[in-house]
Order: structure tokens, then C-alpha cells, then sequence
């Protein structure tokens, strides 16, 4: 059961890498950069999945409600140099494929592959 875990997890991971690399790669630098970039999107993904895990759904749609709480302000911190929501969306999207991971690896990897192509 553990080594279950354990890969599930890592396909939490990997969904968190993968979303976050393009993010990053999209997200400028300097001042006007984007809010979250491969780190962020890393601990959304793992944040999900280990809230579901701990503490079942109760505990998941919290992280998610803070999760989308940070969006909103990374929304409003950047909304008048660029209107764009993709990063935030992003986010939400993120936490949802984390705990996807943990009964549905496959599907939450090939989301993510879709995610980040779009």
C-alpha cells in the first residue's frame, strides 16, 4: 500500500513539474513576471494530492478554497498590466489533477500533458 502511495504521489509530482515548467517559461521576469512558476505549481500539485490523502475531501476543498484564494490575489495584484487569467486558472486546475493523482494517476498525467499544451 505505501509504494502505492508513493507513486501516486509522484504522479502528483510530475503533473505539478510539468504544468510549472511552462508557467515558468511563460511567466517574464522582472517586475511584470507572473505570480507562480515551477516551485508554486510543484506544492499546489503535492498540496492537493497530500490533503486528500490525509485528510479526505473536507481537508482537499480547503487547500483547494486557499489555493483559489491566492489565484483571486495574484489576480488582483496583476490584473491591470494583464487581464489574462491563465496562470491563475492554472492553479486551480493544478490542485484539482494533485488530487486527481491519488485514485487516477493516468488521467490526472494526461490532463496535465493537455493543461499545459493549452
Amino acid at each position: 500500500m505505501e509504494e502505492q502511495l508513493i507513486i501516486r504521489l509522484g504522479a502528483a509530482l510530475a503533473v505539478g513539474l510539468l504544468i510549472g515548467i511552462e508557467r515558468e517559461r511563460s511567466k517574464g521576469q522582472g517586475p511584470r513576471r507572473a505570480a507562480a512558476g515551477v516551485r508554486t505549481f510543484t506544492l499546489i500539485a503535492l498540496a492537493g494530492a497530500i490533503a486528500l490523502e490525509v485528510g479526505g475531501l473536507p481537508s482537499f476543498l480547503v487547500v483547494a478554497g486557499v489555493i483559489g484564494a491566492f489565484a483571486a490575489l495574484s489576480y488582483l495584484r496583476s490584473f491591470k498590466r494583464d487581464a489574462g487569467l491563465t496562470t491563475e486558472v492554472a492553479m486551480v486546475v493544478t490542485v484539482l489533477l494533485g488530487g486527481l493523482a491519488l485514485s487516477e494517476p493516468q488521467v490526472s498525467g494526461a490532463l496535465a500533458v493537455i493543461v499545459t499544451i493549452i
